[in-house]
């Protein structure tokens, strides 16, 4: 070792508080800061030297637990923000966010009410998610107009089960002055019951954009679309626009499909207007960027995790959107949706429409999953996401001899979207890549069917993407 190395560690070893008289400087401490005047227990703190530890933030932390003066409690933040200790660092965190008692994390949070202190957005993302909601609401109240980046935590809040916590995150909101909280904060005025908490949502939209607009719904929304619009390039305006157009379209949808009573007689019209309707659009408004926390995107979802599984070109298209919105949160069902497409492969390895041609009525379940207890660790092996797919079956039973290369095309997509969930059998794919490879044209197109000439564009495209 070097001597500079020597003297380095030596230098730390000097430093730290073993060989300091820390029991002494503690004890000094504490009977100094028993005094009742707030000037002596300021000259306490400051009278600490050897206090860059862990069991000198320890002791910190607990005079400021019960201090009621201000300018007391001041004093102590900053002796605590000086301590730069790792160790003592985790006691801070650990000692705030994790004692037992709502009232004094609701205290600790006034460390936070200013800009100065050390691991300030770390610990006020923590203290926002804190299962007190007077935590909560009280770290809200310390938001000030630099905590833009704590937007989207304090916007969940206005959701809250509690009134007091909604309505401090309206304050919040308004208070950080960022257009990001829009959404909701308009959101609080079409759902809100509460009047004082739609006056609060009012007052930070007009705190946001410089307008008055009071409670008009109607016209915070065009006042967003403005802001969003003009922020804007080229493409995400037109994706935009198309998402706004289809929340329109999936809100009529939503309505008629839940009013239904029943099929219409004599067909299945109701369903392939309105759940294709809601499967295409869910899927386009997903690639259009609109948020999965949407209440119009939330209730699709919800009708695609409960939708019947007897048609193509529907289930299909609702794996696609489910895949993307959360393929691990949806696995038992897009392995659902896996089977039932296996089960429905015509005999040449074509799709038709499923239920409607009387291939198969309803979905048959999945196989036994697979165990995911010890996946292989060798080179080559099995991973742990291939270990947890659930394994879908490959049936011998009597099947359509022939379908489309429409269906077959999405039937395709759609068990590609389900891979994530799902292990499919190999048979599937093999038996409809030698469909493809026997009935492409000469000329390289596909038709609608088997030996239908001549091919044209769509279904090329769907011999190659499939």
């Amino acid at each position: 070792m070097s001597l500079t190395a020597r003297v380095a560690i030596l230098a730390l070893l000097l430093a730290s508080p073993l060989f300091a008289d820390w029991p002494a400087e503690k004890s000094s401490f504490e009977a100094a800061y028993g005094a009742e005047t707030p000037e002596a227990r300021i000259a306490a703190v400051k009278a600490l030297h050897e206090f860059d530890h862990p069991e000198g933030m320890a002791l910190l932390l607990a005079a400021y637990s019960t201090e009621k003066d201000f300018d007391v409690r001041h004093v102590l933040a900053d002796a605590m923000n000086a301590i730069t200790n790792v160790r003592a660092r985790d006691v801070f965190r650990d000692t705030i966010l994790k004692h037992p008692e709502a009232e004094t994390r609701v205290r600790f949070c006034a460390l936070f009410a200013d800009g100065r202190m050390l691991d300030r957005f770390e610990m006020l993302r923590f203290l926002l998610r804190d299962p007190s909601e007077l935590v909560r609401a009280r770290a809200l109240r310390n938001l000030g107009d630099t905590d833009a980046a704590l937007i989207a935590d304090a916007s969940k809040l206005v959701d809250d089960d509690i009134a007091d916590v909604r309505m401090a995150a309206c304050g919040a909101l308004g208070v950080v002055k960022s257009a990001e909280a829009g959404p909701a904060l308009i959101r609080v005025l079409e759902k809100e019951k509460l009047a004082e908490i739609r006056w609060a949502a009012g007052d930070a939209l007009g705190k946001i954009s410089g307008e008055m607009n009071g409670e008009d719904v109607a016209a915070w929304k065009k006042w967003w679309s403005n802001k969003m619009l003009a922020a804007m390039g080229p493409v995400e305006k037109a994706l935009w626009r198309g998402g706004e157009f289809l929340k329109g379209r999936l809100t009529t949808l939503l309505d008629t499909y839940k009013n239904a009573k029943g099929p219409i007689p004599g067909d299945d019209s109701m369903r392939l207007m309105n759940v294709r309707g809601i499967t295409l659009i869910i899927y386009a408004m997903i690639h259009a960027g609109v948020p999965m926390d949407d209440p119009l995107m939330k209730e699709g979802i919800e009708v695609l995790e409960k939708m019947p599984i007897n048609s193509t070109y529907d289930v299909s298209i609702c794996a696609m959107a489910l895949a993307d919105v959360d393929a691990a949160g949806h696995r038992e069902r897009l392995a659902e949706i896996a089977q039932w497409l296996c089960d429905t492969q015509c005999t040449n390895g074509q799709w038709s429409y499923g239920s409607w041609t009387g291939q198969v009525v309803s979905p048959a379940k999945p196989g036994p999953e697979k165990k995911t207890e010890t996946p292989s660790p060798k080179a080559g092996g099995e991973t742990a996401a291939e270990a947890a797919k659930i394994r879908i079956a490959w049936r011998n039973h009597q099947r359509s001899p022939t379908g489309d290369n429409s269906n077959t095309q999405y039937a395709l997509l759609g068990l590609r979207a389900c891979l994530g969930a799902a292990d499919i059998p190999k048979p599937v794919w093999q038996v409809s890549l030698s469909y493809f490879r026997k009935t492409q044209a000469p000329d390289g197109s596909w038709g609608y069917g088997p030996g239908q000439q001549p091919g044209y564009g769509s279904m090329t495209v769907g011999g190659v993407a499939a």
